[in-house]
């Protein structure tokens, strides 16, 4: 890496604080950011539109949560895919063991806890529901709320399948797929197919991304968000609705991963960047959480009526609920490994799989006591 400053024209603090920390920071800024995003828009649509409609928690966060639609989930497919090209380059093994068999197992263990807590809440009520029925069907067409780790794994298995193709194909097919979907209703898939775009470029250019995050400066950044904010502004007015969502989405995720480096090192933003660690398990909580919150405000009108009647409250709620599920999905993992049941966040390891981390493990250990033996 070049030791450089990242920005041109950088102010002297900024080129005081280190261009590799920077660096290192920003893509756990990004994927902490979108999860919070992502978690605002589940509680949107599966709890304060469906209980709260016309109160102060939709007219005051429903906008934010529409107006950030072009940039949550591309942002969050670029950066991931961009943290899973080194992974690619690797051999099938190696990417089935790090990326696509730890994801497709984290979703096939919360789509059954899931799948077990909705029937749970329909056998109390009395009802009946198919879980199994649940179960199957969403293992091959994701419609819920955890397609996203689906997805993850899904992505990186169709990236290494096409690997040796060339870039300009599978980007392009990918583009078209995107742009198709706009056009032709194919139901849950439509998600899934334009997300592959996003991540498929982040694994395919992390040149790209890299020139965008550490060759531009502020003035880039500011420029490229204001148009993208006047883009999202007329989005219904913008002519080729498919072809100019996707231009939309571009210059958004471009005016982001322009700024994000400059700001990643910000002390304020720390517990954001601690959210980007913890992404796979706010994913896999959340939606428990949200069916609980449901629950307990489906079955305490007075506190439903007392919340919709006060402005404030309404406009707290979901500011609340989102800083509470974020803790408690971070929280709740500690005490599930805690008491052994760290099985439900990460695959079992065969003993020959904990062999080959304990010799790679004491393989650069055995390097780095070797360096400083050297340089001493």
């Amino acid at each position: 890496m070049p030791s450089q400053p990242i920005t041109v024209g950088a102010s002297a603090t900024h080129r005081a604080t280190s261009p590799i920390a920077a660096r290192a920071l920003w893509p756990d800024l990004a994927r902490g950011a979108t999860v919070l995003l992502v978690v605002a828009m589940h509680l949107m649509y599966l709890q304060l539109v469906p209980l709260l409609h016309g109160t102060a928690a939709t007219v005051w966060h429903k906008p934010i949560v529409d107006w950030t639609t072009p940039l949550r989930m591309p942002l969050f497919f670029v950066v991931s895919g961009y943290l899973s090209a080194r992974m690619l380059q690797r051999s099938w093994r190696a990417g089935i063991s790090g990326r696509i068999a730890p994801r497709a197992y984290l979703y096939v263990v919360w789509l059954a806890i899931t799948a077990a807590t909705l029937w749970g809440f329909a056998a109390w009520d009395g009802e009946d529901y198919d879980a199994w029925g649940y179960f199957v069907s969403e293992l091959w067409q994701p419609t819920g709320v955890l397609w996203y780790i689906w997805a993850l794994a899904a992505f990186f298995l169709v990236a290494k399948a096409t690997q040796r193709l060339p870039d300009w194909l599978v980007v392009g097919a990918a583009a078209l797929a995107a742009i198709s979907v706009e056009l032709v209703d194919v139901g849950s898939w439509k998600s899934i197919v334009a997300g592959f775009l996003p991540f498929v470029v982040g694994v395919r250019a992390p040149q790209a991304i890299r020139a965008l995050t550490e060759r531009t400066d502020w003035r880039h950044g500011l420029a490229l968000l204001a148009l993208a904010v006047a883009l999202v502004a007329i989005r219904r007015e913008l002519p080729l609705p498919a072809i100019s969502h996707l231009v939309m989405s571009a210059v958004c995720v471009a005016a982001v991963l322009m700024l994000l480096p400059r700001i990643a090192h910000w002390r304020a933003l720390r517990p954001i960047r601690r959210v980007g660690r913890n992404t796979l398990v706010i994913f896999a909580l959340h939606p428990l959480l949200i069916i609980a919150a449901n629950r307990f405000l489906r079955d305490t009108p007075h506190v439903l009526e007392t919340i919709a009647a006060s402005p404030w409250l309404a406009f707290l709620l979901p500011i609340v609920e989102l800083l509470l599920i974020v803790v408690l999905s971070i929280g709740l993992e500690r005490a599930l490994r805690r008491i052994g049941l760290r099985h439900v966040f990460e695959m079992p390891r065969f003993r020959s799989q904990r062999r080959r981390v304990r010799d790679r493990l004491a393989g650069r250990q055995s390097e780095r006591t070797n360096a400083s033996s050297i340089s001493s």
